[in-house]
């Protein structure tokens, strides 16, 4: 079994280095921070895309990165269903 808690600060640092990329490119590019982006989601999504492409998509094989998707699908369903048990 792997440190729980390592997992947990890596997937969170991997979240807050992705959103600062990210948010990186629109500001230069576009003068626009990711809290904007959305209803700005125009021209800057090409940006917003290529990002993710660069720092996603090139940097692992696609079928690793499948693989992540549906882990972090798989961990935020168990993460739901555990709210509800605790709602109940």
């Amino acid at each position: 079994m792997p440190d729980l808690r390592q997992v947990f600060n890596d997937l969170i640092r991997f979240e807050i280095e992705l959103w600062n990329a990210v948010d990186t490119r629109l500001k230069r590019g576009f003068d626009l921070p990711m809290t904007h982006f959305e209803p700005m989601y125009a021209e800057a999504g090409q940006a917003f895309d290529d990002e993710l492409q660069r720092r996603l998509g090139a940097a692992v094989p696609e079928r690793t990165l499948r693989q992540f998707a549906a882990t972090l699908a798989r961990l935020r369903a168990a993460g739901y269903r555990a709210e509800m048990e605790d709602i109940a």
